[in-house]
This record gives C-alpha cells, structure tokens and sequence, in this order.
C-alpha cells in the first residue's frame, strides 16, 4: 500500500478506476455494464476476432525480474528524448507540418532508435529470456458450459 503522503493531491481519493481493473471474477462494487461485456468477451471468445494479442507482452509474467529491473533502469534514462521525439511528431502531423510522411517517417523511426529505442529492441524485446504472449485458458474463468 502506497503511503498517503505519497500519492500526489489530484489522484487522492479518486474513483475513476473502479471497475476498470477486475480480478476475473464478477465485479460487484462498481462497472457492472463493463463486468458483463468482459465476461461475453471471453465467454464467447471474442477476443480472438475483435482484440489485438500481442506477439510479446512486457509485464512480471513474461520477463525476469532481473531484467525487468534492467528495462525500467535503461527506459528511466531514454524516456524523456523517446517520449519528445514522438510528441514532435504527433504535433507536427496535427498542426499539417508534415509535407511528405514517407520520408518524415523514416526520419522519425531513426530519430526514435537513435535515442535508445535499438537497445530496447535488441536487448529486451528480442531477448529469448522475454518470453512469448500467451493467451490464458480463459475457461477456467468463465466457463463454457
């Protein structure tokens, strides 16, 4: 449990989340409308048609702690040019700033790994210690039958 003193004024008793985040099993305290449309989701199963699944997915289920704490580490340092060099960009293409997108993509790719985001491919991403995303057996949570 986080120390109130740290939670910062804005987020502090805030309830925008209930709901949101369930256990898997029925949501009785708050978004009953989106307990119902999760458990059609994977009842029926569509989330094969209608859901992207990633071919990786960066979470403790998948990587090693220790390499967890080595990606949090590397992104702490790199995020701030990453996450410049994408709002440049988005920015950019809002306000019409962007003549030709073939070039200004490839531009914009390069810039991206030129600030660290090659190590987080080649490092973390193509690591074979990340393992590969597997969908649960979502039957064990709602059943079929």
């Amino acid at each position: 449990t986080t120390e109130a003193t740290k939670i910062p004024p804005h987020y502090r008793s805030y309830g925008g989340f209930i709901g949101i985040f369930s256990s898997g099993g029925p949501n009785l305290i708050g978004n009953e409308a989106m307990s119902q449309y999760t458990k059609i989701l994977y009842s029926e199963e569509w989330y094969k048609y209608y859901c992207i699944e990633p071919i990786k997915y960066f979470s403790s289920a998948f990587v090693p702690d220790d390499m967890m704490k080595e990606y949090n580490d590397y992104w702490a340092t790199i995020s701030g040019d990453i996450n410049n060099i994408i709002a440049d960009f988005r920015n950019r293409s809002w306000n019409g700033q962007i003549a030709n997108y073939e070039t200004e993509w490839e531009q914009y790719i390069n810039r991206l790994y030129d600030a660290g985001l090659d190590k987080l491919v080649s490092d973390f991403y193509n690591n074979d210690k990340f393992a590969y995303y597997k969908t649960p057996d979502l039957n064990i949570i709602w059943p079929t039958n």
